[in-house]
């Protein structure tokens, strides 16, 4: 698609323009979200994708009430890129049981 200003022409589309808008150079810079690589990535791996969650079921308790509980002790930071530690290694120990390769939590949840 032509996101380009053609020749001579300033203001809104008109005849001559692309049906999309033109695009800045700095909005060209900008790429795509970790969390739509990672998405693909674990569609294309058919791994368990941790980067967004669209539950179809609700909640447990247990989980809600940890929510709470994370909230009123000010833990309200995003976890870093490949999640926290603690829960790496519970992945890891969880693994571990199955024994699906799950054995090194710093480098080869999978």
């Amino acid at each position: 698609m032509n996101h380009q200003v053609p020749a001579g022409k300033s203001g809104p589309p008109t005849e001559g323009w692309s049906s999309a808008p033109p695009v800045s150079d700095k909005s060209r810079q900008f790429t795509e979200s970790v969390i739509r690589e990672m998405t693909r990535l674990a569609l294309e791996h058919n791994a368990l994708n941790l980067a967004q969650g669209f539950p179809d079921f609700p909640a447990p308790a247990e989980v809600k009430e940890a929510a709470v509980a994370a909230i009123r002790a000010d833990i309200n930071q995003y976890a870093i890129t490949w999640g926290a530690q603690s829960l790496r290694e519970a992945i890891a120990r969880a693994g571990g049981q199955r024994d699906d390769n799950l054995n090194d939590n710093e480098r080869s949840i999978e």
